[in-house]
Formats: C-alpha cells, sequence, structure tokens
C-alpha cells in the first residue's frame, strides 16, 4: 500500500507484519507515528519497542514480539533491518512471518524489499512521493495553517527542496507566516526556499555543458555562499562528468544497465548522455584526465578545495 493510504487501511483491520520499503525518511517516521496513534491506545511505553541500526538484534526483536501486550490488545515493535543482515536473520523473521503473534504488529523497515519473502506480510511503500502526491502533502499540511498555495509555487516548492518530503514540511513550518496573505505564491517560495545541492549541481552541470560562464560562476558563488563544502561541489561535478564519459562508451549497455552499474536511477544515464552531446569523446576523455590530476592535487594538499572547483570549473569552460 502506499503512504497515503495507511491511515485508513489500519482503522479498518491491523495485521501482524508489515514491511515498509524505501528510502523517504520522513515517510517512515510518519508511517511509524500512524501506526503508534492507532495501537498504542493505552500504556504505550510499556508496549513499544523500537530497534535502530545500532541496537538491532534479530533474537531480540522476535523475543519482544512474542511477548504479550500489557494493559492493551496489542504491542507494536518497530525494527531496521541493517543492509548486511546474516542469511540466518533473514530465514528467523521470514519463519516468524509463517506464524506472527496475534498480539503483536511488526513494522520491519528495509532497505530492499526482495532480501526475504513477503508473501506472509503487508508491504508499506515509503519511496518518494511524487509531485501530485507532494501537491496533496503540502496542500494537507497548509490547512494547519489556514493557507492554500497555488500550483506553481507548491510545484517551485517541490523541485527546490528536489522531491523530499522531510525538506518540504520543514519548509512548511515558515512560508505561511512570510505575509499575511491567504495563498503562498511562487515569490513567496523564491525568496525563502534555497535550492536543494542536487538541483544546484544539476543546473550547475547544465550551465557548464552550455559554456555558460557567468550562470556557471552565479550558481557556484551561490552555493559558496549558503557554505556549502567546496570539496562536496568538487565531488558532485567529478561525479557527473564520468558518468557523462562512461555513457558515451558503454554504447554496448542500456541506460538500465549502466545506471545499475553507476548506482543511479536511470534518468541520470539519460540526461548524462544528453550533456555529453554537447562534448567530443576525446574532450570528454580530457576533463576525466583533469579530474583525476585535480583530484589527486587536492587530496594530497598540493591544491585547496576551493581552488580545486575554480580550477576545474574555468578548465572545462575552455574545452
Amino acid at each position: 500500500m502506499k503512504f497515503f493510504d495507511v491511515k485508513k487501511n489500519i482503522e479498518t483491520a491491523v495485521s501482524p507484519v508489515y514491511i515498509i520499503y524505501g528510502t523517504d525518511d520522513f515517510l517512515i517516521k510518519q508511517t511509524i507515528s500512524t501506526f503508534k496513534k492507532q495501537i498504542l491506545t493505552d500504556f504505550a511505553d510499556l508496549n513499544f519497542n523500537s530497534f535502530n541500526q545500532e541496537t538491532y538484534n534479530a533474537n531480540n526483536i522476535l523475543n519482544s514480539l512474542n511477548g504479550m501486550p500489557f494493559g492493551c490488545d496489542k504491542k507494536l515493535v518497530t525494527a531496521i533491518l541493517p543492509q548486511n543482515a546474516s542469511k540466518d536473520d533473514v530465514k528467523l523473521f521470514e519463519k516468524y512471518f509463517e506464524n506472527p503473534n496475534p498480539t503483536s504488529v511488526f513494522l520491519l523497515v528495509v532497505a530492499d524489499k526482495n532480501i526475504l519473502n513477503t508473501q506472509k506480510t503487508e508491504l508499506i511503500d515509503c519511496e518518494k512521493l511524487s509531485q501530485v502526491e507532494l501537491q496533496k502533502l503540502i496542500g494537507s499540511r497548509l490547512k494547519n495553517f489556514d493557507k492554500t498555495i497555488s500550483v506553481p509555487a507548491a510545484n517551485l516548492l517541490i523541485e527546490k527542496c528536489d522531491y523530499d518530503a522531510t525538506r518540504i514540511t520543514t519548509e512548511l513550518e515558515k512560508l505561511p507566516f512570510y505575509n499575511d496573505e491567504k495563498i503562498i505564491t511562487t515569490e513567496v517560495v523564491e525568496n525563502l526556499v534555497s535550492d536543494s545541492f542536487d538541483l544546484n549541481i544539476f543546473n550547475l552541470t547544465n550551465a557548464l555543458t552550455k559554456k555558460n560562464s557567468d550562470l556557471t560562476l552565479q550558481i557556484l558563488k551561490n552555493m559558496l555562499d549558503h557554505k556549502i563544502e567546496p570539496s562536496s561541489i568538487f565531488a558532485a561535478i567529478a561525479s557527473n562528468f564520468r558518468r557523462m564519459f562512461i555513457s558515451v562508451i558503454s554504447k554496448d549497455l542500456t541506460n538500465e544497465e549502466i545506471a545499475n552499474a553507476l548506482k543511479v536511477k536511470p534518468f541520470a544515464v539519460s540526461k548524462a548522455k544528453e550533456n555529453a552531446k554537447k562534448f567530443s569523446v576525446k574532450n570528454l576523455k580530457r576533463i576525466n584526465e583533469l579530474l583525476q590530476d585535480v583530484e589527486y592535487k587536492f587530496k594530497s594538499g598540493k591544491m585547496s578545495a576551493i581552488n580545486s572547483v575554480y580550477f576545474l570549473i574555468f578548465n572545462i569552460l575552455s574545452v
């Protein structure tokens, strides 16, 4: 089920085991919060156990699940399954899924739902929300402030926050107080919300590939003014141009295959190929050789991080 369906679903009936998968921490936390409100009606502290990466122990989790609730119909147990969890641990959980304790509700957070057999469980999708879903989330949150937002303003907010629900909800704590108007406009969003790191790098890379030196330096200055580490900017630029080069020379592979090898989404590979068209293969090779040289000088202390960024950018602009 999707995040927005959770509340309605568990108000009707609660299953003993749920697998929460996805990359959006905000959605995961909100999902757990929804279960706590629905299940822990009495003696909440005594009927809730949570295991994070540091406290994870499969046997302790199962012992907690098999315990009885106190003064309440059910107890709630949440756990994060480490990516390096052993096969034995996975088998222990799968065995529990076959015959779960009916007085316990188990929320298991996983990075990859395919790591275990989920046939006997309910799945909760906490991947990043779509634009339409985020618009719904924004509208719902703003009702608490008796405010609305124009569609262009909502879309701008989503873009600036890189579809990150956590950051969007944080920004929504301040946007309603910018003025007394009932509707939040694009002007308000533009004035109060800074671009995300990924969006800045996306725009910076586009400006670089188009050899737009003024826009490139403007974006870079804005990032530095917001105290973004030069080393992070260098690493992101380097990653994008390496991706361009690899995408161009890997002619026998599909976008999906390249994406899997680089551990990025296929869209990133498509964009890399599009940007790569603005350079010859020879020049992309030169840029990647330059990256290695500048990276070595930076890491060996022969060039500062800030100088490395400017040196790299001016050289790419001149290719």
